[in-house]
């Protein structure tokens, strides 16, 4: 099922009066309820040579896509991450998601081999995953171009539980990571300092007393994409002199890696 989400980008000083102003119809989720009262997302993005997905973005495509290994929090070999691709037409998100055990994750993309427990569980359209994303992986020769962290804090609404809103902060990234290197912290740079991303997601439409809040910052909903901030982030930090050859040889590296050479 596709979904909408709406992003806006907010100044840090007015996170605690955004909480305030919404504590009244939100509930921490479940996955967000750790001690400090949020978790670590940690995405490694894919593309082609050419930074296809890049530049469809930035050209402002209305069919984009987005295929990425998703992590949450810290490192233990046998916890779950996920291959994904994201698609937007238009406002709409669909999603597909394969989950694959951290330390499998090479040899899944070697093999295409998903985990028992997956083969079991009865994922509806499990196998179709499979299908899209290796077939995108290997057609577009893709490669590994950035790690993306953030710390996310993650509410639902008290009236709705469909309706998600997150607060995305500290965004950091790191150019040309291994997948091994999915929970690694070294290297990251921050890519925004003193804002935050405020994400709704939501199926049919929101709700009056949500849009009023966000309303009373005066903010524009915005085409924000981490992965495109992230790049271009580290691009203003003189990160990305030479790109293209950079991902080329990179893209030759880690397939010889990935193929045993």
């Amino acid at each position: 099922m596709s979904r909408l989400e709406y992003k806006y980008l907010f100044h840090i000083n007015d996170i605690d009066k955004l909480r305030r102003r919404m504590s009244f119809f939100i509930i921490p989720d479940w996955y967000g309820n750790h001690e400090r009262g949020e978790y670590v997302v940690r995405s490694i993005y894919y593309d082609t040579p050419s930074l296809e997905y890049y530049f469809r973005k930035e050209a402002g495509f209305i069919i984009r896509k987005k295929i990425r290994l998703r992590g949450y929090d810290e490192y233990d070999p046998g916890k779950t991450v996920f291959f994904e691709i994201k698609r937007k037409l238009n406002n709409r998100i669909y999603k597909e998601r394969i989950p694959v055990k951290f330390s499998n994750v090479s040899k899944f993309l070697m093999t295409g081999e998903i985990d028992r427990e997956v083969k079991l569980s009865g994922i509806l359209n499990i196998k179709k995953y499979v299908d899209h994303f290796l077939f995108h992986y290997h057609s577009k020769s893709l490669v590994p171009v950035i790690l993306v962290t953030y710390d996310r804090e993650a509410y639902y609404s008290k009236f709705n539980r469909c309706l998600r809103i997150t607060f995305d902060k500290n965004l950091r990234a790191k150019l040309f990571p291994t997948v091994d290197e999915l929970f690694m912290d070294s290297g990251m740079e921050y890519v925004i300092r003193n804002y935050f991303i405020l994400e709704v997601k939501f199926y049919n439409s929101l709700p009056d007393y949500l849009l009023n809040v966000i309303g009373e910052f005066s903010v524009p909903r915005l085409a924000l994409s981490k992965y495109v901030m992230s790049v271009d982030g580290l691009q203003r930090k003189g990160r990305l002199s030479f790109l293209p050859k950079l991902i080329v040889n990179r893209s030759r590296i880690a397939r010889n890696f990935e193929s045993g050479g």
